[in-house]
């Protein structure tokens, strides 16, 4: 147990000397949004040297700057995947510095009453994974497609959606209950981002070619631009029909700008 998270401390350690090495390359400063009359603007806040003085500067970005613009939104994305990597590796020296020498599955063996009679001890002792069910309570005899963990779809692209996520080490929930302003829906997969926990959310239409299942589509995509979702940024809308099938690749690209975090255009640096 020890040495499996050494490994994983020691995998944390690389990546984050990786993403501090890349910070130092992106431009001095913060980026930070004002409102105006003609509608939002980008400034970039930095210092620089000027006449053998140091001065603040805050400067309007245009469409010439796009680059500078760019490397500082990565730069604050950046900054935040370090915080978390940092914070991993906090809880790793933790877990490392307090580990009993024996497993864990001998250790809950050990215990004695009346612990051994507390709820959720039988559990506890397997180590099967947990299986997610769908909260979704329509058709459930739908849900026929199973993964290698065991858990149930509606289509076998969406099944085929969850090895992916899993294979990127991307938790998710299927069709977890989702309501606002008194209606709710089920997403197909709901997601966390990496450092702050914002959920997101992946939508599978898989019949595009079907008229009646069209219709349906397009109610439930009004439904979230109306609550104020911004496809790409909250909710990813992947389709397909009987002919085109899955690029897994692209999907994950996607799916990887979706996990991006939210950052505050007035952060500081």
């Amino acid at each position: 147990m020890i040495d499996i998270l050494k490994n994983i401390y020691a995998v944390n350690e690389k990546q984050l000397h990786e993403m501090e090495n890349a910070l130092a390359q992106f431009p001095d400063g913060s980026l930070s949004m004002q409102k105006s009359k003609k509608g939002n603007r980008l400034y970039w806040s930095h210092t620089e040297k000027t006449r053998g003085k140091i001065c603040h500067v805050h400067k309007r970005l245009r469409e010439k700057d796009a680059s500078i613009a760019e490397g500082l939104r990565l730069k604050n994305i950046y900054k935040v995947r370090v915080k978390a990597y940092r914070n991993n590796l906090r809880w790793l020296k933790t877990c490392i510095d307090h580990s009993m020498p024996c497993g864990m599955g001998n250790a809950i063996d050990q215990l004695k009453e009346p612990y051994r009679s507390l709820p959720g001890f039988e559990s506890a002792r397997t180590t099967e994974p947990r299986i997610l069910q769908s909260e979704n309570p329509y058709h459930r005899e739908l849900l026929i497609h199973k993964n290698s963990f065991g858990e149930s779809f509606r289509s076998k692209a969406e099944m085929n959606l969850s090895e992916l996520l899993r294979s990127q080490g991307i938790s998710y929930r299927y069709e977890m209950k989702l309501e606002l302003d008194g209606e709710y829906k089920f997403p197909d997969f709901t997601i966390k981002t990496p450092g702050s926990g914002v959920k997101k959310y992946i939508e599978y239409f898989g019949m595009m070619d079907q008229a009646d299942y069209g219709e349906s589509v397009l109610k439930k995509i009004n439904w979230y631009l109306s609550h104020g979702f911004v496809p790409g940024r909250d909710v990813l809308f992947l389709f397909e029909n009987s002919d085109s099938g899955m690029d897994l690749d692209a999907i994950m690209k996607q799916i990887h700008v979706l996990m991006e975090d939210d950052i505050s255009t007035s952060a500081t640096a």
